[in-house]
């Protein structure tokens, strides 16, 4: 036992823990993620989230539904967001790690204004963070195909700069990717890249998915994508998912544009939210692509987990027929719904490509769902990021860390082409559209 108040535990932490390599903290955003509602059950009285997974679950003194999910997927370490104490299944112990302790401060300022006793009020992190919960579906669009102009601003916020918009962000980009600056280039993705294919995003209102959902009698929009409701109802998804099924559509300017940067030796990795596998239509190898959410190009019994023939789904979609297994379990696409993990493709490879990458692109995403939302600021604080969007989005142009910010905004299309003029690309962009 520790003297009271020398500490936040009641027994003594375990101090050489060897489980805290793959951990990533929330940080930043502490202050939102603290109000989610567990996965399971929606509580909200007292949670944690996985640090390896990012998912919300209640305690023990809930419904023990954070240590259902270390049972299950043995993922070892756990956050309080009551008295952020640290728990290591593996170690069945509370935890302290030298690894642990700027991570904590930095959370503990977040929540409480102060930072944890005995420690410094300076917080100089030597990385970046991500977060949270997992939780997917396609993300939504922030495309428009009804503007006809663009916005471009650069943000140089360190500098003292203004971020006021001045028309020259796509012209400097081209400008440094045809100095050869950039070579280890990210994308990253959303809904918005393949509305002009005839895809439907989500969030867009009137026209996006949830907000034609009325007719399904849902406790709320995103239950069609909730993998509890899908087991006791999967009803409204395979009626939902006629108009998620790609057929006879083409990848779309933006795919090809990305296709160009692979083609060329600059692409390091596209991180997609979509599940429509247009990225590989493109062209695109199979490993330079991480579907955070899933896809729809297969499918396997949620209760067997045997594989189960994407066509043969796609055929009793069409004929309004629920997939069953030969074990008479229900079958779903390999989507990621709010609930599930994100693939584990997704962490093992997030890390390693955002620190070495050298420059962040952002097309067609709202960057609302996590963690995928948090990738936008894994990068080092000196690697610039533009944005093709719509609108702008998360802390893009905002953030005093970060002092190369571009944002485009506008007609998500007509932008990526404008881009490919810069670059001298155009002819080439025309006949991979084209099919030549």
């Amino acid at each position: 036992m520790q003297i009271a108040g020398s500490s936040y535990f009641a027994v003594e932490p375990k101090r050489n823990c060897t489980h805290t390599g793959k951990i990533v903290f929330p940080t930043d955003q502490v202050a939102y993620f603290k109000h989610i509602p567990c996965s399971v059950c929606n509580d909200r009285t007292e949670n944690w989230i996985c640090l390896s997974c990012r998912q919300i679950f209640c305690s023990r003194y809930v419904n023990s539904h954070m240590s259902e999910h270390n049972q299950t997927t043995q993922h070892p370490i756990a956050l309080s967001f009551t008295d952020l104490s640290v728990w290591c299944y593996e170690c069945d112990s509370y935890i302290k790690h030298p690894d642990l302790s700027i991570w904590l401060n930095k959370i503990h300022q977040e929540k409480f204004g102060l930072p944890t006793p005995n420690s410094s009020s300076t917080i100089t992190p030597t990385s970046s963070s991500t977060i949270t919960p997992a939780a997917a579906s396609s993300s939504s669009s922030t495309n428009s195909n009804t503007s006809n102009t663009s916005n471009i601003s650069t943000s140089s916020n360190n500098n003292g700069n203004n971020n006021n918009k001045n028309g020259n962000g796509l012209e400097i980009i081209a400008q440094r990717i045809k100095n050869l600056e950039f070579f280890k280039i990210i994308f990253l993705i959303g809904a918005g890249v393949s509305v002009a294919a005839g895809i439907p995003d989500f969030r867009s209102p009137n026209s996006g998915l949830y907000d034609n959902l009325s007719k399904y009698n849902l406790p709320d929009p995103t239950a069609v994508f909730n993998i509890n409701y899908f087991r006791s109802n999967p009803g409204p998804f395979y009626d939902l998912a006629k108009n998620l099924i790609p057929q006879n559509i083409k990848p779309t300017a933006a795919h090809y544009l990305i296709k160009l940067f692979q083609q060329k030796g600059l692409l390091k990795r596209i991180y997609t939210q979509n599940i429509d596998n247009l990225e590989n239509e493109a062209g695109v190898p199979k490993d330079l692509v991480v579907e955070a959410h899933g896809t729809l190009s297969s499918a396997h019994c949620i209760s067997c987990r045997k594989e189960y023939s994407i066509d043969k789904l796609k055929q009793q979609i069409k004929e309004n027929v629920i997939p069953k297994c030969e074990c008479s379990g229900v079958v779903k696409p390999d989507v990621v719904f709010f609930g599930e993990a994100l693939p584990s493709r997704f962490f093992d490879l997030s890390s390693d490509d955002f620190y070495d990458c050298d420059l962040v692109i952002i097309i067609g995403t709202s960057l609302a769902v996590q963690p995928f939302a948090s990738l936008v600021n894994e990068a080092p604080c000196h690697t610039p990021r533009l944005l093709i969007n719509r609108e702008q989005v998360s802390s893009i142009g905002l953030d005093d860390n970060f002092n190369q910010d571009f944002i485009c905004l506008g007609d998500l299309q007509e932008n990526c082409i404008e881009l490919a003029k810069k670059l001298g690309w155009f002819e080439e962009l025309n006949k991979l559209m084209n099919g030549e």
